[in-house]
């Protein structure tokens, strides 16, 4: 089993990040979006509906609108977590609950994942952090569609963790979240577009 390590980038909150690297998985949060610290919760809210007070005319018919549901997700470690999954944190676990799709409110979806390159010596926290900058940065404004600074959103990772990257694991695993750090139903995928 690959574990990650959970370290803070520029801007993070360290406490979350030193709680998660005593677990053994590295979470990075990176508040690009200028707001604060992410809450990381799992949310359990209820289903509403929301009905219409207007009659569309026999010219107009009516465009159904979604209704975010709160569904019960699946307990999986960080390191499990893949590009498009939608999932939910608890502060200081080293698990997430998957959920199995994001239509599900959820506050965290992976956007992107990238191999750093480097030998069999871990390359240190700095660089660790700075790959992250440098990867999730660059891949963000075309999943989002703009700047981070011009969204609602920031972006995280999972990196390695010396212990992970002695085990052959390379991968930063990009994660955008909301600025308030409020569940969200949908991709974030094009929301600034």
């Amino acid at each position: 089993m690959r574990t990650a390590a959970v370290r803070s980038a520029a801007g993070a909150s360290v406490g979350l990040a030193a709680l998660l690297l005593l677990s053994g998985c590295t979470l990075v949060t990176t508040l690009a979006g200028g707001g604060s610290d992410p809450v990381v919760t799992t949310t359990s809210t209820s289903t509403t509906e929301s009905t219409e007070s207007a009659t569309p005319t026999d010219s107009e018919s009516p465009t159904p609108t979604p209704t975010p549901t709160s569904v019960a997700g699946t307990m999986t470690g960080i390191e499990d977590l893949i590009v498009g999954d939608c999932f939910d944190l608890e502060s200081g676990a080293d698990d997430a609950e998957l959920f199995p799709n994001c239509d599900t409110l959820h506050t965290y979806e992976a956007y992107h994942s990238e191999d750093m390159t480097g030998g069999d010596t871990f390359p240190g926290d700095s660089a660790i952090d700075t790959a992250l900058e440098d990867i999730c940065s660059a891949a963000f404004t075309g999943f989002i569609g703009a700047e981070p600074l011009l969204t609602s959103w920031n972006y995280t990772g999972i990196v390695p963790s010396a212990e992970s990257w002695a085990g052959g694991d390379r991968e930063v695993l990009c994660i955008v979240t909301p600025v308030d750090g409020q569940p969200t139903a949908g991709s974030a995928e094009g929301s600034a577009s």
